[in-house]
């Protein structure tokens, strides 16, 4: 009996093997071959949408956007009801859907939708030439000659079908029969640069490096951002030892490269080769300038918008840039394309993903300005530090609050959860007392007194004092008038300065609130440091002011207190 059970599991165990298997070599995902007879390949879908989509909702919740939308279109895969869902207003042809999947970097699945959409023949003449690009695009490149020679013998003049049956035949090693097509490409259109370019690539394969040189010169002047033709050159000059023809090509490969090499496949109109950064930090409202090098892939310029992102990886905090139009590069030059913008004064330190989206401008917003659903792809993760920058409020202000013989440092910042920010102070005066001018930005729910930052002074003679900030004390919340009445938990601390603004259809004061912190006795303040405590509000420092010896008799200065 126990042999007759062994042999039983063993042939049940095969079973399942085999049919495992054959599961395996038949399997074709939902989305292509819709439900099917495959029970292994079905069975295989539903544990993968499942793990797929409980991935895509747990980093949604993590605010990481990008990364849920790229699960999402995971699970899709495995279960086409859920296309709508990811996607609400994309059209059903494998096409279009293989441009989303595209976008997102998942470039097996995209080869695998453009490949159908291909079959038995490509879209119409529309999309044929678009296909072909991301088929290109993604190294297929014999479904790419297929596409195009299919386009060609409906368009013979089509300079860009040509363009693209030369390059696939090239790729797959046929250097004698490409070389006629993409000179007959360039010959129709002759501001198809790369067409000749890749002409000359033909030459050199077939052996003809005189033609290849000759045409690599032609391309370099005709278009001097055509860094192929350049790197070329450079191969050329270093075999025949021409040093004076070298070190010109290689400053011009120098002004076409990036600091930072940061290959990404922005979309089938250009790539990104990689960018410059000045400054290379990031300190709180400071000025960044980022410049892109963007490398064309399909002939002919087009209407782009670049959008630039910072993306807060431990707060739900994001900013956002976006470029004027212009026109990206055609096939093979490169460009640098800059993009300046200040950080906004209020953005929390930490770590911030540099992200970047590319979209043709017809499909941008144009009532609202704005790309519809861009994808980002990440360039690099920078730090925000806090820094101090020159304070904005005005010698009377002060004087007003904290007497004439108060004066201000001049520095503001704003610290975010967790961080803090010092400064060395050089004078000789005794002080008195410091004043703090800051706002918070937090919940009205905050309760009365909660601590949310600290204030840390040393003196020259080796005193340290340690003050709380509270909140309803020494700081409140800046809409602290904008909040409803009932979710109010907190005061308002008494009130430096108010300024309108609007939020929410509603026009109310906006305020910023003084704190004054004595010493037990008169010292020279050597430095200070200022600490968020919080998990979660952000602080507002618009100035600190030292308030010398002899001021004592300010109302509410009392020894070894805060604010009254």
């Amino acid at each position: 009996m126990t042999a007759c059970r062994q042999r039983f599991v063993l042939i049940a165990l095969l079973v399942f093997l085999a049919l495992g298997l054959v599961g395996h070599r038949l399997y074709r995902p939902p989305l292509l071959s819709g439900s099917g007879w495959n029970l292994p390949g079905r069975i295989y879908d539903f544990f993968a949408c499942s793990y797929h989509f409980t991935r895509a909702e747990r980093l949604a919740h993590q605010g990481r956007q990008v990364e849920s939308l790229r699960a999402s279109a995971r699970a899709a895969w495995h279960r086409p009801a859920l296309l709508g869902k990811v996607w609400p207003k994309l059209s059903g042809d494998l096409f279009a859907i293989g441009k989303k999947y595209s976008s997102l970097g998942l470039e097996s699945r995209a080869l695998c939708l453009f490949r159908a959409a291909a079959e038995p023949g490509p879209p119409g003449e529309k999309d044929a030439l678009d296909l072909v690009s991301y088929l290109a695009l993604l190294d297929d490149w014999p479904a790419a000659g297929r596409v195009a020679g299919g386009y060609l013998e409906k368009n013979p003049k089509s300079a860009e079908a040509k363009y693209w049956l030369g390059r696939a035949l090239l790729e797959v090693g046929r250097p004698v029969e490409a070389r006629p097509v993409l000179r007959a490409a360039f010959e129709v259109d002759r501001t198809l640069i790369d067409s000749l370019y890749q002409a000359a690539r033909a030459a050199g394969r077939a052996d003809r490096e005189e033609i290849a040189l000759e045409e690599y010169r032609e391309v370099a002047a005709a278009s001097p951002g055509h860094l192929g033709a350049w790197r070329a050159l450079e191969r050329i000059y270093e075999s025949t030892g021409e040093e004076n023809n070298l070190q010109e090509v290689r400053a011009r490969i120098g002004e076409l490269t990036p600091t930072v090499p940061r290959p990404v496949k922005l979309s089938n109109q250009a790539l990104l080769a990689g960018y410059d950064l000045q400054p290379s930090a990031m300190g709180t409202g400071e000025s960044l300038s980022l410049g892109l090098y963007l490398r064309g892939w399909r002939p002919g310029p087009v209407d782009s918008l670049i959008l630039i992102r910072l993306a807060a990886e431990e707060f739900s905090r994001e900013f956002e840039v976006q470029s004027a139009p212009f026109f990206s590069p055609p096939a093979g030059v490169v460009v640098r394309q800059e993009l300046d913008w200040e950080n906004p004064f209020h953005l929390y330190p930490g770590k911030y993903r540099l992200e970047i989206a590319l979209a043709e401008a017809a499909v941008a917003d144009s009532a609202a300005g704005v790309m519809r659903d861009p994808v980002y792809h990440t360039l690099d993760v920078l730090e925000l530090s806090p820094s101090w920058l020159p304070s904005r409020l005005r010698a009377e202000q002060i004087s007003g609050h904290f007497g004439d013989a108060a004066y201000p440092l001049g520095k503001r910042t704003f610290l975010g959860p967790g961080s803090e920010l010092g400064m060395t102070v050089a004078g000789e005066k005794k002080t008195a007392a410091v004043a703090l001018v800051t706002s918070a930005q937090c919940y009205a729910s905050f309760p009365q007194g909660r601590e949310i930052a600290r204030l840390i002074v040393s003196t020259g003679e080796g005193k340290k004092y340690d003050f709380p900030i509270r909140m309803g004390i020494e700081t409140a919340r800046t809409w602290w008038e904008g909040s409803p009445p009932a979710l109010r938990m907190h005061r308002q601390a008494p009130v430096f300065r108010t300024w309108p603004i609007k939020r929410d259809g509603r026009e109310f004061p906006a305020a910023d609130y003084r704190a004054v912190f004595s010493f037990p006795e008169p010292g020279v303040i050597s430095s200070f440091r200022v600490i968020n405590v919080s998990a979660n509000s952000g602080l507002y420092i618009e100035d600190i002011i030292l308030i010398p010896e002899g001021s004592r008799d300010l109302p509410g200065l009392r020894p070894g207190h805060s604010n009254p």
